[in-house]
Order: structure tokens, then C-alpha cells, then sequence
């Protein structure tokens, strides 16, 4: 009886090592598909960032100029906290919606303008 509590034991560690080694097997697989794909040298958010730069633009913006009106806080004189508030607010939306714009117009220009041009050269005979 002694004897068959050890190889019980042996079995389960057997298999635990099986099913790690399956899992670690199936992990791989999973990263080496992903790195088959197109995201072997740019990780997402730069490829994001490529395609629409006036998105993270935008953002850098608004924050600082959030950043400027909280440092500007200290030095308002006799504005009324809300006021001021309201302005820097007013200011960083402006800037937000101002890119945002930009962003459009570039994405138009670049898919009505220079995509079809593009077309057209690429049909012409050399």
C-alpha cells in the first residue's frame, strides 16, 4: 500500500508537467502568429498614430494647456476662480476641436486628393 501512494503521486505530477507543457505550448504558438503579423516592429498605438497624427496632438494640447491654466491659478489677481475656470476650459476645448478639424480636413485631402492621383499614375502606361 505504501508503494502505490508514491506512483499515484508521480502520475499527477506527470500530468500536471502535461498540461503545463501543453499550455506553454499553445502560449507560444499564440505569440509567434502575432508576430507573423504586421505588428512585428509598430505596436498598435503607433500605427494608430500614423494614420490620424493630429489625435495625439490634440491631446498634448488640451493637457497642456490645462496644465498652464492650474499653473496660472495661483496668479488670476482679482478673477473670480470661476471665471477662470471657465476660460481655461473654453481655451482647451477650442484647441481640442481645432485639431480634431484639422485631423478631418488633413484624412479628406489625403483620401479624395492624393489617393486618387495616386490611382490615376498608377494607371497611366510608362
Amino acid at each position: 500500500v505504501l508503494l502505490c501512494v508514491p506512483q499515484e503521486e508521480t502520475r499527477r505530477r506527470s500530468r500536471r508537467r502535461t498540461l503545463f507543457s501543453w499550455d506553454q505550448t499553445k502560449y507560444h504558438k499564440k505569440v509567434l502568429k502575432m508576430s507573423d503579423t504586421k505588428y512585428d516592429n509598430e505596436s498598435k498605438l503607433m500605427q494608430k498614430m500614423k494614420e490620424q497624427p493630429f489625435v495625439p496632438i490634440g491631446m498634448a494640447g488640451f493637457f497642456a494647456i490645462v496644465a498652464r491654466g492650474l499653473w496660472k491659478m495661483s496668479s488670476r489677481g482679482e478673477t473670480k476662480m470661476s471665471i477662470h475656470l471657465i476660460h481655461m476650459r473654453v481655451a482647451a476645448q477650442g484647441f481640442a476641436v481645432g485639431t480634431i478639424t484639422l485631423g478631418v480636413l488633413y484624412s479628406m485631402y489625403r483620401d479624395y486628393v492624393v489617393k486618387p492621383r495616386e490611382a490615376q499614375k498608377a494607371l497611366q502606361p510608362k
